[in-house]
């Protein structure tokens, strides 16, 4: 396995465009990112950082993240992307436990970086404003050749979410990259002539492997930029082609209050949506504008990309993520581990090259997530239907029994996204003395729309059983959302428990 992608690259289509940077207008061939890689191997040589060593990025998204990522290929060192939300106390033990030697970071987490270099003793490295002094000290950085990885050796640590406790770093090797490209481009069909952009953030998953690293892999083009607008989004659209269009619900539902008509949309061949549940409406919002849209599903854990769902299969299976990718097996279990009959709700276990090397500095976490079969219980409730597509039904934690009824929250969650007033909505199980447990929820309503929260539940009471639906309502003007973009359900439960304590004390 040929790790080294920025050599592979120049050699194969040396003038085609590998990167166009949104934000300065400034485009690079796949030979221009060969040549900043090995000027970069020459530049972190000079820190006395290689191969074997861990280079963290505390940055928005911009070119240094596609050279970093590269840089692991090209001459085996580790990447760190770091989640620039977070304050320094909170990414401290993430890089302390990553064994961090080096931080790139931009000007404006300044005072991040001087706390990690503190507390760490890692080095730390400015890029400047705009990266200009990153830029000038790369042009004259000696270009080294390359001393290529292993597939073995951990091309990044990508940190999960860290919503039930301190994050995780799950160590994602070379295979694993190679191989979520390969199904991705395999199973969803693409090709050098596409186009997409990167809007979620490099530090997470969806930012580098959705179709990042997938379509530089198969001699693409990718559109980068440091954060998501709308506006943006949609001049990227119409203006550059872009014939894959992945975003996130809330990113998807942005982009349609932009006013969007069906000559923005013209090149894109498929939108897919990850991260989250989706609304019903947005798809057919797309759908009114010529583009066809399916489900996406898939976890830092085994790559971002586990299923596909052909176009025609994505109108007949609504809901749906589709079947597995080529190079991905699946398991439906119960509670015993034994395979479950379609139709049946069970834990989701995937096992395939796309698989992570486990999580770092974690033997029994590790252990527990990853069996001797190869397989990654992956935490999600899922079924199949009788043709074998996929339906995610919820997370395994989330279910909550009430009155010895199961109830998965994602089914009444996506029965409130079906009114037309309903931005993002959320579900949780919580004690009831009689009942066991009884549901919750939280809606935040699209700007412009009105319902009450009994307008709400009388909706509900017209789509789902009555052991199912919430005991209480309440609208809120945005709900708490996780760096991935979901909701952060861990705070919500804290402020309910909160609350409820302070209308105890009262």
């Amino acid at each position: 396995m040929n790790c080294d992608w920025a050599s592979a690259r120049a050699r194969l289509s040396p003038d085609r465009t590998a990167i166009f940077d949104l934000d300065r207008g400034a485009a690079y061939s796949y030979r221009a990112m060969r040549d900043r890689v090995a000027r970069l191997r020459g530049l972190v040589a000079g820190l006395g950082v290689g191969r074997g060593d861990r280079i963290a990025i505390l940055a928005k998204n911009g070119i240094a993240h596609v050279d970093l990522f590269l840089l692991a290929g090209y001459a085996g060192v580790t990447l760190v992307p770091l989640n620039w939300r977070l304050p320094a106390q909170e990414l401290t033990p993430l890089v302390a436990a990553a064994r961090t030697r080096l931080l790139f970071y931009s000007p404006e987490f300044e005072a991040t970086a001087v706390g990690l270099q503190a507390a760490t003793g890692l080095q730390a490295f400015a890029l400047a404003d705009s990266g200009e002094r990153y830029e000038s000290l790369l042009a004259q950085a000696p270009a080294l050749p390359p001393e290529p990885a292993d597939e073995t050796d951990v091309a990044m640590l990508l940190f999960t979410g860290g919503t039930t406790g301190i994050a995780k770093g799950v160590r994602i090797t070379h295979r694993q990259i190679f191989w979520n490209a390969v199904n991705t481009v395999t199973s969803w069909e693409l090709s050098a002539a596409d186009c997409a952009p990167v809007f979620t953030p490099f530090y997470h998953t969806g930012g580098y492997h959705v179709l990042f690293s997938p379509l530089y892999h198969a001699g693409g083009t990718s559109l980068i930029a440091e954060a998501f607008s709308p506006a943006l989004a949609r001049r990227a659209v119409r203006n550059y082609g872009v014939s894959v269009l992945f975003l996130i619900p809330t990113m998807f539902q942005s982009l349609i209050d932009e006013g969007l008509d069906p000559e923005d949309m013209a090149s894109v061949r498929f939108a897919i949506s990850g991260g989250a549940a989706c609304p019903p409406w947005v798809e057919e919002r797309f759908g009114r504008l010529g583009v066809r849209f399916k489900q996406g599903y898939g976890l830092t854990e085994v790559g971002p990309n586990c299923f596909s769902l052909a176009l025609d299969e994505a109108a007949t299976h609504p809901g749906c993520v589709g079947l597995p990718v080529f190079h991905l097996e699946l398991r439906i279990v119960g509670d015993d581990g034994q395979a479950l009959p379609p139709g049946q709700p069970g834990e989701l276990w995937l096992r395939g090259p796309t698989v992570a090397d486990g999580y770092e500095g974690r033997p029994d976490e590790t252990k527990a997530a990853f069996d001797q079969e190869g397989f990654c219980h992956t935490g999600d409730l899922a079924e199949q239907d009788p043709d074998g597509f996929v339906r995610i039904v919820g997370r395994k934690k989330e279910m909550f029994i009430s009155g010895g009824e199961n109830i998965y929250p994602i089914e009444v969650e996506n029965a409130l996204y079906a009114h037309p007033a309903v931005a993002v909505a959320a579900v949780l199980g919580v004690p009831h003395e009689h009942w066991g447990e009884v549901g919750v929820a939280w809606v935040q309503l699209r700007e412009g729309e009105d319902a009450s929260p009994e307008e709400l539940l009388g909706f509900l009471a017209g789509r789902l059983a009555r052991y199912k639906l919430p005991k209480r309502l309440q609208i809120l003007p945005s709900l708490p959302l996780t760096a991935a973009g979901k909701v952060a359900k861990e705070e919500l439960r804290r402020l309910y428990f909160a609350r409820a304590g302070a209308q105890e004390g009262a």
